[in-house]
Formats: C-alpha cells, structure tokens, sequence
C-alpha cells in the first residue's frame, strides 16, 4: 500500500501530467507542496490505492471574527432598515396640530387669533406662546394658538388647513402669525397662504430672531448644517435615522455644552451640567412618539433649501396691491447683543429689504437680556412684554390704518368700521 515519505513525494505514474495551480490531494498531504498536479482520465484509476488521512476542517480565528462582523453588520442592517422604514412611516401619516394657548385679553377680539411658530428643535410653539403670547397680546389682541409640528417640519400645507378649520371653528376672521428662529421658515409660507387664499387678512408677522435664509445663520450654524447635508447625501437614507438624527441634535446644542468660563474647573462642571441637561430633554422629547422622527438639524436643511421667504412676502405684497388683501405689518425682533445662532443684523436688513420690495410695512425693535433659544427665563419674558408695549401705540395704529385702507377699497367709505377687528 502506498505511504507518503516525509522526505520527498511518492513516484506517481507517467499518466500523471504536471500543471500549473492544481492539486491531487488535500493541503495536508506531505507531498502537496511539491506537486501541483491533475491526474489525467488513466491515473483516476490509482487513487483509491492511495491511504488517506481523514479530513479535518480547520477554522482559523480570523474566520470566527470575519463571521462575528458579518452578524453585527447583518443584524445592524436589519435594525437600520427597520428603523429607517418605521420613521418614513411615521411622517408619512403623521400630521401637524394646532391648540389654542391664551385667550383674548379683552372680549371684543375674540375674532382675531395669532398662531406661533417656533424653532424646529422643540417641536410645540407651546413654551413661545406661554412666555411670549401676553406681550403680542398688547400689539393684537386675541385667541393665541400653538402650532405643534409632530413630525410635519416643513409642510406648511397641512398647517395652513388646521389653521383654516380651527379659524372656522372659532369664528376668526383676521389673523397675526408670530415665529422664532426656524420657524420663520414654515411661519411665513403659512401667512401668504392665510393672506392670499382665504379670506382672514393677516394682520401682524413677527419675526423674533429668525434667519432670512441660510446666509441669515451664524458660521458655526453653517458648518454645522454642511456636515449634517454631507453625511445625509453619504450614507443611504440617513435623513430618517432615528440614531444619526439623536447625534446631530445633539450636536446643534454644542454652543451651549462650551460656554467660557472665568476657569477650567467651572468650565468642565457648569458645562457638563449643561450636556446633562440638554441629553436629559432630548431623550424624553424622543420618547414621547411624537418627537421620534424630528431631527430638527436635519429639518432645518430642507427648510432652508425648500423655503423663499423673499417670493411669500412678494406674494402677500401682490395681493394686497390687487386689493385681495389686507397689507400686513412685518416687524422683526432682533437681539441687542450678539445672537450665536442666527445673524440677527444680516437677517433684520435682508427681511427689510424683502418687505419693501413687497410694499409691506415694516419695524425693526431689538430687545435686551435674551439668549437664543432661552427666551422663557422671566429676564427674557420680562423684556419681550416692555419691548412690546411700548411699541404697541404705534403698531396699533399701522394696523388701524391698514385695515381701513383695505375696508375702504372693498366696501367703500360708507361700511368702515375700524373699532373692533374684521
């Protein structure tokens, strides 16, 4: 019986051909690293002859690691995909609501109502109407409604009908729109469509710190923006990540987790402090199902790049130049300070220059001891309510005057009634 020799390789037939890249026998064989060989028709028959050694297959640690990543990258798929699938769902079905906050202060407004609007990141207008709502209350008067956008960032449609039907519902029949930061964005489009295809004039736009357009934002907001539209035109679908769209949230807040302070010891402390916190409300906004889709970072791109606040605002000027509404009166709040969000100077000069062009009248006011995105702290609420009533003479009577110019060229001189609001 045929043994293989540890020395040298066993002498095979000549019917045996030497070739390039091929074996006759398993790797383990002595003789394999001297032949490569292929037995021709005639040798088939000599290799039963030959005693064999049983095969043992061999798994080498590399292969345990090659398949352990490729269950995680499998199993991260699936969740990925999952996750991805149900958060498109999500926003697919879901819609934007709106809920009356305030009151009228004084009965004989209970036509008019002003809908708030605010930044992207938190999701309701309910903390903007709760400390902002009285001041805007001295300026116009009526119901205060909060917007909450469950999902529903950038589709001012769907808040223009529930601003209709709760209008309907309420008897309004003139309006006002307020907004902070982004949801000057979405506030806009709402009033040229409140304006120009129903029939409730809007009053009152005001716009508290919010950006004109992506040039309206600070650099750091610009950067933080490039990146996230990077990585969402990178990797596949990321926009409706629930995970990517946590970190980019969380990374939108940055400028508040590095604040200066007068040493590293309260540096570290206070901002830690500050990262807590922010991780704190962040994770229960998620968790509340309405919030699990809305990365507000991410929202604010497609805002931004979707929105022309410059062509709503001529809009709304066309209309009322045709007499089928009312002018409105645009003020902008801007920040007496340094605002690290948005460029409130830019900003303020490129929304008077649209109001203009418009013929929509227009204010710039500035109020003191407010932070972006902290404007409930009773500093800040305190500032807003004596900005806003000691403008309120002045942009009572634009309103006044505007709503008689409006009467006036519909009905004629002989129905005007500027005592109460339309």
């Amino acid at each position: 019986m045929l043994q293989p020799n540890p020395e040298r390789p066993p002498e095979f037939p000549p019917s045996f051909k030497t070739l390039p890249r091929a074996r006759i026998a398993h790797e383990d064989y002595s003789y394999a690293p001297y032949y490569e060989t292929r037995p021709d028709l005639l040798a088939l028959d000599l290799l039963p002859t030959l005693e064999l050694p049983p095969e043992k297959a061999k798994i080498r640690p590399r292969t345990y690691v090659m398949r352990a990543v490729a269950g995680v990258a499998l199993v991260g798929t699936l969740g990925y995909a999952a996750d991805v699938g149900s958060n498109i769902d999500h926003e697919r079905r879901a819609q934007p609501s709106i809920s009356t906050i305030l009151d009228p202060q004084n009965q004989a407004y209970k036509n008019h109502a002003t809908l708030f609007d605010s930044g992207f990141n938190e999701g309701s207008a309910d903390k903007l109407t709760t400390s902002v709502g009285p001041g805007i209350q001295t300026l116009a008067d009526g119901e205060a409604w909060s917007v909450h956008s469950n999902n529903t960032i950038g589709n001012s449609e769907a808040v223009f009908d529930k601003t209709i039907e709760l209008a309907q519902l309420h008897g309004i029949t003139s309006a006002s729109v307020v907004t902070y930061s982004m949801g000057d964005m979405r506030g806009i489009q709402t009033a040229d469509k409140i304006a120009t295809r129903s029939n409730i004039p809007v009053d009152l736009m005001v716009v508290i710190s919010g950006p004109s357009s992506f040039d309206g934002l600070r650099e750091t907001k610009k950067e933080e923006m490039a990146l996230a539209n990077g990585v969402v035109h990178t990797i596949p679908a990321s926009a409706n990540s629930t995970l990517l769209r946590y970190a980019f949230e969380l990374a939108s807040y940055m400028d508040r987790i590095t604040r200066p302070e007068a040493n590293p010891i309260d540096y570290v402390v206070k901002n830690t402090e500050r990262l807590n916190e922010i991780i704190t409300n962040l994770s229960q906004q998620y968790s509340t199902g309405n919030y699990t889709s809305g990365s507000y970072l991410l929202g604010q791109i497609d805002a931004i790049r979707t929105t022309d606040i410059e062509g709503s605002l001529k809009h709304i000027g066309q209309a009322a130049a045709d007499g089928k509404t009312q002018v409105p009166l645009l003020i902008y709040v801007a920040t007496d300070g340094y605002d690290n969000v948005v460029d409130d100077e830019y900003s303020a000069n490129e929304f008077k220059r649209f109001a203009e062009e418009a013929g929509i009248d227009f204010m710039i006011v500035k109020v003191k001891d407010v932070i972006h995105s902290q404007y409930d702290r009773p500093e800040a609420v305190q500032a807003f309510n004596l900005l806003f009533t000691a403008i309120s003479p002045e942009v009572k009577a634009i309103i006044a005057k505007n709503k008689a110019d409006f009467y006036e060229q519909r009905y004629g001189p002989y129905l005007l009634d500027i005592t109460k609001p339309r």
